[in-house]
């Protein structure tokens, strides 16, 4: 009889510590699942596939333009469960082609070898930096330039 409440008291003790350790890791995980409500993101590329299923394949729902507005649920190996915020589509994207925010425009440049009024211009050579711009030669060689190849034995 003495030998068995030792023995009750030393299970009682390991199943409440074992509770314990399991509350805590239940909350652990719940706070990790609790934390993926549902947030907004926009297309980072132009014709991001929406596809049905959460992997690659020929088969799409849809291309989304680039800062297509959506609607992130969940994310699974690197696809993203998303609505789109306009047409209600659903599907899985490429995660990593979603931004936080929109992307900023894109500015138009001319082209080379254009006029600002945007008519290209025949038999028009590159322009040449200015002249203020170019590096003249030096007119003695410098000696350290002209030997770095040299042995460092030539010297004796």
């Amino acid at each position: 009889m003495k030998c068995l409440r030792p023995i009750l008291l030393i299970l009682a003790f390991t199943f409440v510590s074992a509770c314990a350790v399991v509350d805590t890791a239940t909350q652990k995980i719940s706070s990790l699942t609790g934390g993926t409500e549902p947030r907004t993101y926009y297309v980072g590329v132009p014709d991001l596939k929406l596809y049905p299923e959460p992997r690659f394949s020929k088969e799409h729902i849809a291309k989304l333009p680039l800062n297509e507005k959506l609607v992130r649920y969940k994310v699974e190996r690197g696809f993203a469960y998303v609505k789109v915020a306009s047409t209600g589509q659903a599907g899985w994207v490429n995660n990593a082609h979603l931004i936080g925010r929109k992307a900023a425009p894109k500015k138009a440049t001319p082209q080379e070898g254009t006029l600002q009024g945007g008519s290209p211009e025949k038999g028009l050579a590159k322009k040449s930096p200015p002249e203020k711009d170019l590096i003249e030669a030096p007119s003695q060689p410098n000696p350290e330039i002209e030997r770095h190849d040299a042995s460092i034995f030539d010297a004796f």
